[in-house]
């Protein structure tokens, strides 16, 4: 569950152009590849104790 208020989500969402269902218009495979290159593995079972969405 996040900390931020319905208000603070919905600026957040707006922030990052969400409402199409993209973060920032990554798709899974692009926000997967942008990932990689920091060695960040985004498919790791800790980001996915909240769900797979990306958001989370």
């Amino acid at each position: 569950m996040s900390d931020l208020t319905g208000s603070e989500c919905r600026k957040q969402e707006k922030l990052l152009g969400m409402s199409s269902g993209y973060v920032l218009n990554f798709s899974d495979r692009t926000i997967g590849d942008f990932f990689d290159e920091y060695r960040v593995e985004i498919d790791a079972e800790r980001y996915k104790a909240r769900g797979t969405s990306r958001v989370n």
